[in-house]
């Protein structure tokens, strides 16, 4: 619809109830406003620019007046008229947004910093040819393209994952005000994932407990795939874990609180004896070390001298060179996790115990009943789980 923008006209315009309504100006081609369903009001420029429909936004009503956003539009208008692109001359890329994203975004806001930065800047390596293309010339068939081309290169997740992040980026853009977009990936859907369901059958137990017995793997290799196997706990909340956590309940019987997992709910795992005494030679070994340094114990289980957490992020070299010895090529850190949990329902375990012991959240009815749970039937399916495993392994312990 086309109307002559003036203060009272907007504010006299009916507020939508489903979706946005859109004006013309009649005045100033390309001029265009916005009312939301909530009522607001913002003005934008809307014009083809080198065949495509392009749209920026310029401003809220009223704190942008119709005389100022009509200067706007007429500037971009003249700019168009002479030959230019309205956007080219701003110097955004896709690589300084994919930048600031993840310096300014991820750096600052999420979970575990530098674990997601990593993440990220993986991802943006899959997108390294835009490092240079401004944002706005950035075309959703463009996207498309990519996200297809991965799925055959490097397979769904990869895909899915670098679509995900391609689309936080520039959307975190877009709510900074630093791109006025829109976004050329939304609206794209992700690929189907397949579930995993690889777990460790009873006849590869025996080669993974040998190669870790064996003296060309290292006591931190060796501990942190015995304490995932004995605990069910994810590869990250290994990693971190720290001494404090380890904690002893009235009756004498010790468990080890996971304050943040990926879950966002604390949970706490009971430490069956297998990995107690993973855990007492290394606090053996760890104060050793440190009465030979002369300096105080670290407060994590799996100290790292280099990395920048002070603890060991993800032993992925090792981890892969062991199960190659192994021969389970396959087989994943975390699948040590759904191992666990394979093997308590194999022994016939209820699928809450088993979600208690794994850390699972659940919707409210189902949180409920975990919370009643007590840590007794839990420690009693994990420890017949590993009993089971390591009979199986021919390691008894």
């Amino acid at each position: 619809m086309e109307i002559n923008f003036t203060k009272r006209k907007i504010e006299s315009l009916p507020t939508p109830k489903n979706s946005r309504a859109l004006y013309h100006d009649t005045q100033v081609r390309g001029l265009v406003l916005t009312v939301q369903p909530t009522g607001e009001r913002a003005f934008a420029w809307y014009r083809k620019v080198r065949r495509y429909p392009r749209w920026r936004m310029l401003g809220r009503f009223p704190d942008l007046t119709v005389e100022l956003a009509r200067g706007k539009a007429e500037e971009m208008n003249s700019r168009l008229a002479a030959g230019k692109d309205p956007f080219e001359d701003d110097g955004l890329t896709f690589g300084t947004v994919f930048d600031r994203y993840i310096n300014e975004h991820l750096g600052v806001n999420a979970k575990r910093p530098e674990r997601e930065m990593k993440g990220a800047r993986a991802v943006g390596r899959h997108l390294a040819s835009w490092a240079g293309l401004p944002l706005n010339q950035l075309r959703r068939e463009d996207v498309t393209k990519v996200h297809e081309s991965l799925k055959t290169r490097r397979g769904v997740f990869a895909a899915n994952r670098t679509l995900q992040s391609l689309k936080a980026a520039i959307n975190w853009a877009i709510e900074k005000n630093i791109f006025a977009g829109p976004n050329p990936a939304a609206g794209i859907g992700i690929f189907k994932e397949p579930k995993r369901k690889r777990f460790l059958e009873p006849k590869e137990l025996p080669g993974l407990f040998k190669q870790l017995n064996s003296p060309d793997t290292s006591d931190d290799l060796r501990d942190f795939v015995n304490l995932a196997l004995f605990t069910g706990a994810r590869r990250s909340d290994i990693s971190r874990m720290r001494w404090e956590e380890v904690c002893t309940t009235a009756t004498g019987e010790q468990f080890w609180a996971i304050p943040d997992p990926k879950g966002d709910e604390p949970y706490n795992v009971p430490l069956i004896p297998p990995a107690l005494r993973v855990l007492a030679d290394r606090k053996r070994r760890a104060v050793a070390e440190s009465k030979r340094l002369g300096n105080e114990k670290s407060a994590w289980v799996f100290p790292s001298a280099t990395s920048k957490s002070g603890h060991l992020e993800d032993p992925k070299k090792a981890w892969h060179t062991l199960r190659k010895r192994a021969k389970i090529p396959d087989v994943r850190l975390h699948d040590l996790r759904r191992t666990l949990g394979s093997w308590q329902a194999a022994q016939g375990t209820s699928l809450l115990i088993i979600g208690k012991s794994l850390g699972h959240t659940a919707g409210s009815g189902a949180t409920q009943i975990y919370s009643q749970l007590q840590l007794d039937p839990v420690r009693e399916s994990i420890g017949g789980a590993v009993r089971a495993m390591l009979t199986a392994g021919r390691k008894r312990r």
